[in-house]
């Protein structure tokens, strides 16, 4: 269960909140002005959590990887532009 407290709460009783935390696997939500602003969990609740964004993190790489195309340098495509097109790509005008 989640208990919430306010940012003096959890101030003034950081030591009870963090045995609460250790030993009754509490998770404890910080308010601020009645907005949650942060949270009291334990270290392996926090693992947990790193777990799940690196493991996010990698499948959206992978999948970047298998969606990104083949780099062509500029100065090929204006090249294959002009035999192309017979044409000649930012000729200086005289």
């Amino acid at each position: 269960m989640n208990k919430t407290v306010s940012v003096v709460e959890a101030k003034n009783q950081f030591s009870d909140l963090l045995n609460r935390v250790i030993y009754r696997r509490e998770r404890v939500i910080v308010n601020k002005r009645g907005k949650p602003v942060g949270a009291i969990v334990s270290a392996q609740d926090l693992h947990r959590l790193e777990e799940i964004e690196n493991a996010r993190d990698l499948a959206l790489v992978r999948q970047l990887k298998k969606s990104r195309k083949k780099f062509v340098p500029l100065a090929r495509v204006i090249e294959n532009y002009e035999k192309k097109w017979g044409v000649v790509v930012g000729a200086k005008e005289e």
